[in-house]
């Protein structure tokens, strides 16, 4: 736990929220890639009060970031016992998967039909 949450502190040291950018957008760009990339372990407790004091920002961005966590289905909210990063499913994976190689191939066939013979 100690780990994740350094990890955390580090990322967060690293961010400057630009003023064109929503605090809310930065944290959960942030906490995202930072689930994503597993430097936020699975089964970890995060606290709004913790990350907005890392990230040094106002609760109610954080707040929002995490509903929108919520809503990706990367966390999970116990009331009455915190929020915790969910683990990510082998389904979830597949999908996942599935997706990038269809845009892949996408991008691939419209890069085919823009190439001429002599190209």
């Amino acid at each position: 736990m100690t780990e994740s949450l350094n990890a955390l502190r580090i990322l967060a040291s690293q961010v400057s929220v630009p003023s064109s950018e929503p605090i809310t957008r930065v944290v959960h760009s942030v906490l995202r890639r930072a689930i994503e990339h597993g430097e936020l372990l699975p089964g970890r407790s995060l606290s709004e009060k913790e990350v907005s004091e890392m990230f040094r920002v106002p609760r109610q961005p954080v707040r929002e970031a995490f509903i929108k966590l919520v809503e990706a289905d990367l966390l999970h909210v116990r009331p009455q016992r915190g929020t915790y990063i969910k683990p990510i499913s082998m389904s979830r994976l597949r999908e996942a998967l599935f997706v990038r190689e269809a845009v892949e191939c996408a991008v691939i066939r419209l890069a085919a039909e823009q190439v001429t013979m002599k190209q």
